[in-house]
C-alpha cells in the first residue's frame, strides 16, 4: 500500500488537493504540520489527511481536533503520542517539540477588580505628597495594561479584514506619534475586561473558515 507525504502546507489548500487529486491510487496522506493559513484557515483534504502540530497552526482548532471536533472529516489530527491505526499501520506522533503550547496559555486578561483599582489609583493621585505620586504611579501603570489589552481587542476585531494590517499601522502609528490615542485603547481595554469583547467576538466567529 502505498502513502502520501507532504511537508509544511501554509494555507497551499489547492495545491495539496491538486497532487492529491493527481494521485488517487494514494489511499491516505501524512503531513508533518504547519497546515494552516497566515490567517488560521483550514482545509476540507480530497483524500484523508493524517497531520501532526507544527508551530504556524490554530492552537485553539487543534484542541478542538483533541476533544474529537477535527477542523474537517478529511483532516484528521494526530495528537503527541501513539501508536495510532492510520489505515494497516501503527506510527507515533511527535509533532511541534520545539513550538510553544500557546493552547495551554490563558488569553491576556487583568481581573475584575483591576477596574476599581484603577479608579481608586486615579482619586488617589489627587491626594498630596508622597501618597499622590505613589497612586500616580500605580495609575499609570495600570492604564498602560489596559492599553496592552486595548491592542489586544483590535487585534481580535480586525482579524480577517483585507484592511487589517492598514488599520492595526495607522492606530500604532497614532499611538507612538499622538500620545492619547493610547487613552483611548486604555478604555477599550477596560471594556474588554468587563464584557469580555474578544471573548464575545470569538464565539461569535465560530470555528475558522474551510476550505472546500
Amino acid at each position: 500500500m502505498q502513502i502520501g507525504a507532504l511537508g509544511d502546507i501554509h494555507g497551499a489548500f489547492d495545491i495539496v488537493n491538486e497532487i492529491m487529486s493527481r494521485h488517487r491510487e494514494v489511499p491516505f496522506w501524512l503531513s508533518v504540520g504547519d497546515v494552516a493559513s497566515n490567517t488560521g484557515e483550514y482545509f476540507t483534504p480530497v483524500t484523508p489527511l493524517y497531520w501532526i502540530k507544527g508551530n504556524n497552526e490554530d492552537f485553539d482548532v487543534i484542541a478542538d481536533a483533541v476533544a474529537g471536533r477535527p477542523p474537517a472529516p478529511t483532516l484528521l489530527y494526530l495528537p503527541n503520542g501513539g501508536p495510532f491505526k492510520v489505515g494497516p499501520w501503527r506510527v507515533a506522533a511527535l509533532g511541534g517539540t520545539y513550538a510553544p503550547t500557546w493552547y495551554h496559555t490563558p488569553a491576556l486578561a487583568l481581573p475584575a477588580s483591576s477596574s476599581a483599582l484603577l479608579a481608586l489609583a486615579v482619586a488617589g493621585s489627587f491626594l498630596p505628597d508622597l501618597a499622590g505620586i505613589i497612586s500616580g504611579s500605580f495609575a499609570a501603570s495600570l492604564l498602560m495594561a489596559f492599553a496592552i489589552l486595548g491592542f489586544a481587542v483590535l487585534h481580535a476585531v480586525t482579524r480577517g479584514m483585507t484592511s487589517r494590517p492598514f488599520v492595526l499601522a495607522a492606530v500604532y502609528a497614532a499611538a507612538a506619534l499622538i500620545g492619547w490615542p493610547v487613552l483611548a485603547v486604555s478604555i477599550l481595554g477596560l471594556a474588554d475586561t468587563a464584557f469580555d469583547i474578544r471573548g464575545r467576538i470569538a464565539n461569535k466567529r465560530g470555528p475558522p473558515r474551510l476550505h472546500t
